[in-house]
């Protein structure tokens, strides 16, 4: 197997050297997920990578029979099989949707943290009360999901009298992660074929489909949705622009101006977000641009960025012009100035490391009324910023340079080790028992409640042999060799929003709850280290039988 190799022999080493230290960092992290697991609440089956690897093997030998097939001459589909195939796809997402249903109906309750505040005060908000001021002034960087509620709420209200808030939520939820199931499927497609994404439905429907974080709305998965489509959006575009000669050019700015719209609709709802976009940029810039500054291309640059400026002022703009209709009169501007929590505030959470009780474990980084209560005694976001930058100095002169190191890789550790993104072990993570109490309820709610053994020892350790498995792709990405410097590029780019969310989270308040929005970009890039292998395989293979 070898790394891809390019034209330009400097960015090659470059690429190379970096590829290298993303395989033996995963390589690191998966060791310490199979031989020194640092979840706290749960423990996972000894047997999890044995069976993790058994399914590795059903994954491969599933990828070769597509392969086979695709390869058979004279196979091309009619008409009617295509629609057949088409019919059979819209059957199965509808099939699926509604044992969902079934399943959030039979699950979901009242939440406690974040969450909770945030849906109960999106529905005090729709019923025009006065919401939580002091929190939301304080955690402002919740507003974006607030509003985002208030719509989906209003929207509802004309097509049913809305009884359960939480319900309209949940329901909502589960069609974001739908749609982002979906779209993952279809990038694998496109990008790695269909055998690939036929394999990659053993991690989207543990992972997405059926993940029990289907039952929490909230920013985590509300948000999955963003990444990908901005990524799709990205490479819609590259296409288009490759073939403008047959389409007209207003299609390409419509896509860059809806790119431009959901970056900034994406991080207002999940800052992280905007890692997509800063991974295309640097891409780009790294692959460098063959263009030539014509005069054709001036023009396509400035109507492209008078576009994407104006896509950002209707995102920010409505934002705003929302903010201000439903919160303008309950939260004042200078409220915000005396209560918000700065960046940095997040960033002295993240480095901070706290032993559980009774055990010999940690966490890093996480909230803590110590840290919480210290910001928010001083008055002005300045002031607050002032305070919080000599606490992180103090934080890292006391850790050092090679105590920071250690810091970071224990956290990293413990953030990747766990499959289930730390599902119900917030702060009362249930406010309340599950609603349904019908029999068939009882039967599936073992199976998503925290605290019951089957859920311990079958729904934690099914996401958890999956988790290994994308865990192994990932590592084995490096090897991905495809056809075009283009298609490496847009490859390349997955690898860095995965590098970029795991940076975000050992930088600043961390878990791995808060990788769950990027879980279908760590699924396409553990595909492509599958893909790479099982080609790799089938290389062989074809040098022996010939």
């Amino acid at each position: 197997m070898k790394l891809i190799m390019t034209d330009k022999p400097i960015r090659n080493t470059i690429r190379n050297v970096v590829l290298v230290l993303f395989a033996l960092f995963f390589l690191s992290m998966l060791g310490s997920s199979v031989f020194a697991n640092k979840t706290i609440f749960l423990s996972f089956s000894p047997f999890a990578p044995v069976i993790a690897g058994v399914m590795l093997i059903l994954g491969y030998s599933l990828y070769y029979v597509c392969q086979k097939r695709k390869n058979k001459p004279n196979q091309e589909l009619t008409k009617n099989k295509k629609r057949a195939k088409i019919i059979f796809g819209i059957i199965l997402i509808i099939v699926l949707f509604i044992i969902q249903i079934i399943i959030a109906y039979s699950c979901f309750s009242e939440y406690g943290w974040d969450c909770g505040t945030v849906l109960e005060n999106a529905k005090i908000l729709d019923q025009n009360e006065t919401i939580n001021t002091n929190y939301f002034s304080t955690c402002d960087n919740n507003i974006g999901i607030l509003l985002f509620l208030k719509v989906a709420y209003t929207i509802a209200g004309f097509f049913t009298t809305i009884q359960n808030y939480t319900w309209i939520a949940v329901c909502l939820n589960l069609m974001m992660m739908d749609i982002a199931s979906i779209l993952t499927f279809y990038l694998i497609r496109k990008q790695l074929g269909k055998g690939a994404a036929k394999v990659s439905l053993f991690f989207i429907l543990p992972l997405l489909v059926f993940s029990p974080w289907i039952l929490v709305p909230y920013t985590d998965t509300l948000t999955m949705i963003f990444p990908l489509a901005i990524y799709a959006l990205y490479l819609w575009y590259v296409e288009l622009r490759e073939k403008q000669e047959e389409k007209p050019k207003w299609i390409s700015l419509l896509l860059l101006g809806t790119l431009s719209l959901i970056t900034i609709i994406g991080t207002i709802l999940k800052p992280t977000s905007l890692i997509m976009v800063i991974a295309i940029l640097v891409m780009e810039a790294f692959y460098g641009s063959k263009k030539k500054w014509d005069k054709t291309y001036v023009k396509t640059l400035i109507s492209s960025s008078l576009v994407i400026i104006l896509g950002i002022i209707v995102a920010y703009g409505g934002f705003y012009g929302l903010k201000k209709q439903q919160l303008g009169k309950q939260i004042p501007q200078e409220l915000y100035q005396q209560n918000s929590l700065p960046m940095t505030h997040y960033m002295m959470l993240g480095l901070k490391e706290k032993t559980v009780e009774n055990t010999d474990k940690s966490f890093y980084g996480v909230v803590n009324d110590e840290d919480f209560g210290f910001t928010i005694s001083f008055p002005g976001k300045g002031e607050k910023v002032r305070q919080n930058l000599g606490v992180i100095s103090q934080r890292l002169q006391e850790k050092g340079i090679l105590g920071y190191i250690s810091f970071l890789f224990h956290k990293a550790e413990w953030t990747l080790s766990d499959g289930t993104f730390f599902y119900g072990f917030e702060g009362n993570f249930r406010t309340t028992p599950p609603y349904a109490t019908g029999e068939l309820a009882k039967k599936i709610q073992p199976y998503y409640l925290v605290d019951t053994a089957e859920y311990r020892n079958i729904t934690a350790n099914v996401m958890q042999i999956v988790w290994l498995i994308v865990q192994v792709g990932i590592i084995l990405s490096v090897f991905l060799r495809l056809d075009s410097e283009k298609k490496n590029k847009q490859a390349d780019i997955l690898k860095l929003v995965v590098v970029g969310i795991i940076c975000f989270v050992l930088l600043f308040e961390g878990r791995s709850r808060y990788l769950i929005s990027y879980i279908p970009i760590f699924i396409l890039v553990g595909m492509q280290g599958l893909v790479a292998i099982a080609n790799t395989i089938n290389k062989i293979k074809r040098k022996e039988e010939g």
